[in-house]
């Protein structure tokens, strides 16, 4: 928890106050409950490119709120940022993730063999990227 609580304070929440932040997380709420976050990551600010991530939990799966949770984000990262490109890594099984990022414009840039680890054992990444002229 405490590793938890630290990565979090380490984490920004407003693009447009800037600072020197590398990843900035926000959380999805619903009825009161918090169902998600989205996350902007590995912040390149010579290349301007950055990376988005997410995750929803599996009570509210299956309901394209993570459509609109992505969606939010990328058009908050457009507008406060001079980022010109999105990335999202996907593992190669997880159809409903892929779907939803071709779903907001992304487009399958690559497929990376063997890219991490999930459980100690390697697995495979697609590789999706939207342009700001894309958005």
């Amino acid at each position: 928890m405490e590793e938890c609580r630290k990565r979090l304070l380490a984490e920004g929440h407003s693009l447009k106050a800037g600072g020197n932040h590398e990843s900035f997380r926000w959380f999805a709420k619903l009825e009161k409950k918090i169902i998600g976050s989205v996350s902007l990551n590995g912040i390149n600010e010579m290349m301007k490119v950055a990376e988005v991530s997410y995750g929803v939990d599996e009570d509210f799966q299956g309901r394209g709120l993570g459509t609109i949770i992505v969606s939010m984000l990328v058009k908050k990262a457009f507008a406060e940022t001079d980022l010109r490109k999105l990335i999202a890594y996907v593992h190669d099984k997880n159809i409903p993730s892929c779907r939803l990022l071709e779903r907001i414009g992304f487009k399958k840039e690559g497929f990376l063999r063997e890219h991490y680890l999930i459980n100690g054992k390697p697995a495979n990444e697609v590789v999706y990227g939207l342009l700001r002229a894309e958005a």
